[in-house]
Formats: C-alpha cells, structure tokens, sequence
C-alpha cells in the first residue's frame, strides 16, 4: 500500500509540474527600454487575437500572449508627462480605478520597489466581458511619461498563472 501512495504522489507532481512553467526567458520590449522574463511560450500576441481584449480603444503599443491568447500582458507608455511621486501618481489613480472597477475584490493597491524602481501596483479581481478576470497593473515613469503594464488571466483558469503574472511584473527593469 505505500508504494502505491508514494507512486500516486510522484504522479500527481509530475502533472503539476508539467502545468508550471520550466523555461524562462529575457523579453525586449519598446526598443530595450524594458526588459522582462516571461515563460519561453509567452510571446507577441498572434494578429487574429489583437482586436478581441481591446475593442473600442487605442492599443496598447505591446501586446503579449500565451499561445491561444487567454493570459496577457500589454505595455503603454503614454505620451503625457507626468509630474509628482510615483506616491502621488497611485493616489490620483486608486480613487478613480476603484470607481470604475466597482465589483472588483482588491489584492493590492500599493506603492513597490522593484529593481530599483518605485511602481504603483494595484491587482485586482473584477468582471470583464462575463468573466471573472485577474488583473495586476504596474504603473511608473518612463522618461518622464507614464508607463502602463496590465498582465491579465482568467481568475477561473491556471492558478499558475497569476503566480507567473506576478514573477513576470517582479522582472521588470527599465533602461
């Protein structure tokens, strides 16, 4: 009998392993300005799923996907400059992003320093379009202008994941 046990519990963990993401690897993004890992499937967001996570408004300038698209993350970088303390920049934001995200149960809305650099971070789960959506939003200065990271998963999917989303925003230098 504990043999039997022992090889169902290397089976299970070879199957949770098999859903976690082994290889990593470094992602240039606007021109090298910033640098990321991310998961060796994580790649540009194919053209045919482009205009379905962002109907209505501008793109963001980076768009990155795992394969079929469910798990993104996008880049803006603005061209308004902003003024102030990364401090100041998230409690002119957290106001008007709890507003808007109403139904939305909220992990996080802080100021965080990674790699040297302060990011307003606000995380979050809310509806978006029917479903439950896992949303992790970084936000600095990038030469004086605002620069917008969105990494977003369905909260009903991988719990993997959100714990990539976080390991990927936790990557982050800029140049």
């Amino acid at each position: 009998m504990p043999l039997k046990l022992w090889g169902l519990g290397l089976l299970i963990l070879l199957c949770q392993m098999g859903t976690a993401h082994a290889a990593w690897r470094d992602l240039s993004v606007l021109n090298g300005a910033i640098t990321l890992s991310a998961p060796e499937d994580f790649g540009p967001m194919p053209a045919h799923l482009r205009p379905m996570p962002y109907p209505g408004i501008e793109r963001p300038l980076v768009m990155l996907s795992d394969p079929d698209g469910q798990v993104t993350l996008s880049v803006n970088h603005t061209r308004a400059e902003v003024e102030g303390t990364i401090q100041t920049i998230r409690k002119t934001m957290s106001p008007v992003l709890h507003q808007s995200c109403q139904q939305a149960l909220w992990l996080r809305d802080e100021v965080e320093k990674v790699n040297g650099q302060l990011y307003a971070v606000f995380e979050y789960v809310a509806p978006e379009n029917g479903a439950a959506t896992h949303t992790i939003l970084y936000v600095t200065r990038l030469r004086e202008t605002l620069l917008i990271l969105t990494f977003k998963a369905p909260a009903q999917g991988n719990p993997l994941w959100i714990q990539t989303g976080r390991t990927m925003m936790a990557s982050l230098r800029l140049r």
